[in-house]
């Protein structure tokens, strides 16, 4: 068989703008009317062929079905015809093989480049771990204000706004404590510096933050997973385009969450 990705000098991958841009740059090469010599002739009607096949996305998706899986070619072989003139072998409909719908086809195209979003979901997913391990730092702020926020249901929460511009969100009511000091210790992490507590500066009040790290992490968890699926799967090109396209949507969710 044929490896007409090979004649063409093109990855299996590539896009019709790079088939049809190498078919030209071999065409001018090797046409007749500029290269006389009986190899060329040969070569360009290979060329012409490879373009053919190529250049079509149905015959495209039927030969990589035949390159990928070449004894499927050699099963499907017609049999020999039957001494008999008369004789007629019924035809299977299951023998026609449909073209690969348009969607599916343009999925194919653009996976490489979703693939990115996989890779800096591992990539964001690991900082995060290594944040979370890391030994945090500490800071010491102004306080500027302290006020409760109502909501719903009669409930409420308190900001600490500190000298610096932090405003930190307290969902507890011990916050009020903090209305009586000028200073606050603020526990960072070191990549991304989230907040992962408050304290007063004799410690006695320690309220703890971060809840992307604590009741909310099952997010980087999710994106973490799914990223993962999305490279071991990249085979797949249905699967692996639809994983990356939710690992996209996680990556909004964690970098507003973090």
């Amino acid at each position: 068989m044929k490896d007409y990705y090979s004649i063409l000098g093109v990855q299996p991958s590539a896009r019709e703008s790079e088939i049809r841009k190498a078919f030209r740059k071999l065409a001018v090469r090797y046409h007749p009317d500029k290269n006389p010599s009986a190899e060329a002739k040969s070569l360009f009607q290979e060329i012409n062929e490879a373009y053919d096949i190529l250049s079509d996305p149905g015959k495209r998706a039927m030969y990589d079905s035949r390159r990928e899986n070449p004894l499927a070619e050699i099963l499907s072989e017609e049999p020999p015809r039957h001494r008999d003139p008369g004789y007629r072998r019924s035809r299977s409909p299951a023998g026609n093989k449909k073209e690969p719908p348009a969607s599916w086809l343009l999925m194919r195209d653009y996976l490489p480049y979703m693939m990115w979003a996989s890779r800096i979901g591992l990539l964001t997913t690991g900082l995060f771990l290594i944040d979370y391990v890391l030994p945090y730092r500490i800071v010491e702020d102004g306080i500027s204000e302290v006020f409760a926020v109502r909501i719903q249901g009669g409930s409420e929460y308190h900001i600490i706004v500190t000298d610096s511009g932090r405003k930190l969100a307290l969902y507890d009511y011990r916050a009020a404590n903090f209305r009586d000091e000028l200073a606050v210790r603020v526990t960072l992490t070191r990549l991304y510096g989230t907040e992962m507590s408050v304290s007063n500066s004799s410690g006695t009040f320690v309220e703890k933050l971060a809840y992307m790290y604590r009741h909310l992490v099952f997010w980087p968890i999710i994106l973490f997973v799914n990223s993962l699926l999305a490279i071991l799967f990249r085979d797949r090109v249905e699967l692996c385009f639809n994983l990356n396209l939710s690992v996209l949507i996680l990556l909004a969710v964690n970098a507003a969450l973090i």
